[in-house]
């Protein structure tokens, strides 16, 4: 890895540590850090809230240092509720009256097919329960269902079309950086559903600080610490530098400044962190610019899309100071973690992932719709329609609405699939 002398902004070198094809965290082909379970959890089988927790306990034993996603630990459940709430809202689309564009595009082809883009399909549990939901409920839907994988690891598109092609007998594209317009190729204005599930929590942050002296804003640069005669890299260290990246500009815009992050209110949370780490870093705040980076790309080349986006609303044990600090973790065999005070670890060392402020992630929506054009003309010509205002949900609710909960209930009534993962919430375009 190729480190510029003149550092990385933060989004930068969190891209590096986590998705270098060389040693990001990502890229680990012998044991990818999202693991698979061999068989589905037997949820009814189980007596209640202690029995999952030591069932889940024993399938983390048998992994490596591998982490289970949601849809993982809830398969086939999980991806069957969010199939559900696709197919829903395609046939809702297909009955929708016409505009003068859509009347035109029906009369020179076929039904629109349903067109799927998965963001970060890890093993392609989430693929394969999607399309097995697609096919068992609506055969001729599925004849022309195109699901996409938009994957940046290597190895875990390989296990993503390995679990399709075993289960399904079938195949999924892939493409590679979510991030890169130029990997969607051109604007293309049918309407689709993109699903990113635990996704934003590894996009790249960047970090700002205001600084109270003079209310200047300054963003955080990281650069290589370096030694011996050899120049050799020995860390990494984190400076401040006047905040000129139009990025994060952006971020900061279509956030606002109403959120406590940078108003100086005493609450008992902002003494402690100002008591035990100092004043200086509590000043920080991490900006979601991945997220924006991707939907402004989302917005430009798939402007009817509709995202279906889950994950974590708050984080536990975070260590690195700051207001939406990441949680930086290992995972050791057995499901075990260690959580670490900083992110400048050896790139490919830890795990970063962030909490999602879901109102700030509706402005940021709305921000880079509004930067597309909202109504300008697409490269074909066409207009754009109006798009629906997206709804936040928290998991549970999304699940009464779409799963089968009969299916995930303990003997006792528990029901994990509601129950578990309280800190996630739904985002729905």
């Amino acid at each position: 890895m190729r480190v510029p002398t003149d550092g990385w902004l933060l989004r930068d070198f969190l891209h590096q540590a986590l998705y270098n094809r060389d040693d990001g965290y990502f890229a680990n082909a012998s044991s990818p850090p999202v693991g698979a379970m061999s068989r589905p959890i037997p949820f009814q089988a189980l007596l209640g809230q202690e029995d999952y927790a030591r069932t889940l306990a024993r399938r983390y034993d048998a992994l490596a240092s591998q982490w289970l996603t949601p849809v993982e630990i809830f398969k086939p459940h999980y991806a069957r509720a969010v199939a559900r709430h696709i197919l829903r809202a395609h046939k809702a689309e297909l009955d929708a009256p016409l505009d003068d564009d859509e009347r035109r595009r029906r009369r020179v082809g076929k039904t629109p097919p349903l067109r799927i883009y998965e963001l970060g399909g890890g093993t392609g549990t989430c693929a394969a329960g999607i399309l097995a939901h697609i096919r068992d409920d609506d055969p001729t839907v599925f004849a022309s269902t195109e699901y996409v994988g938009v994957e940046i690891s290597p190895a875990l598109a390989k296990m993503q079309r390995e679990t399709v092609r075993r289960e399904l007998g079938d195949d999924v594209h892939i493409r590679r950086d979510a991030l890169d317009a130029g990997r969607w190729g051109p604007v293309d204005d049918d309407a689709c559903f993109v699903v990113a599930l635990e996704v934003l929590d590894n996009l790249p942050h960047d970090r700002v600080m205001l600084l109270r002296d003079d209310t200047r804003t300054t963003m955080t640069r990281v650069f290589a610490r370096r030694r011996g005669d050899d120049n050799a890299v020995d860390g990494f260290e984190q400076r401040e530098e006047p905040l000129r990246d139009p990025l994060i500009s952006r971020a900061l815009e279509a956030i606002g400044d109403e959120d406590e992050s940078f108003s100086f209110g005493f609450t008992v949370k902002a003494m402690a962190d100002r008591w035990i780490r100092g004043a200086r870093d509590w000043n920080a705040r991490f900006v979601p610019t991945g997220a924006l980076a991707l939907l402004e790309t989302l917005h430009e080349r798939r402007p009817r899309h509709r995202l279906i986006a889950a994950d974590f609303d708050s984080l536990p044990n975070v260590r690195v100071p700051g207001i939406n600090a990441p949680l930086v973790a290992t995972q050791s065999p057995g499901g075990r973690t260690k959580d670490l005070p900083t992110y400048l670890q050896r790139v490919g060392a830890c795990d970063v992932f962030f909490p999602t402020n879901f109102d700030h992630l509706a402005r940021l929506d709305a921000f880079a719709r509004s930067r597309t054009g909202g109504t300008k003309r697409l490269e074909n010509g066409s207009s754009r329609r109006p798009r629906p205002s997206a709804e936040v949900v928290t998991t549970r609710e999304f699940m009464r609405r779409h799963a089968d909960l009969g299916a995930t209930a303990t003997g006792s009534g528990y029901n994990p699939l509601t129950q578990d993962f309280a800190n996630t919430k739904f985002f729905l375009s």
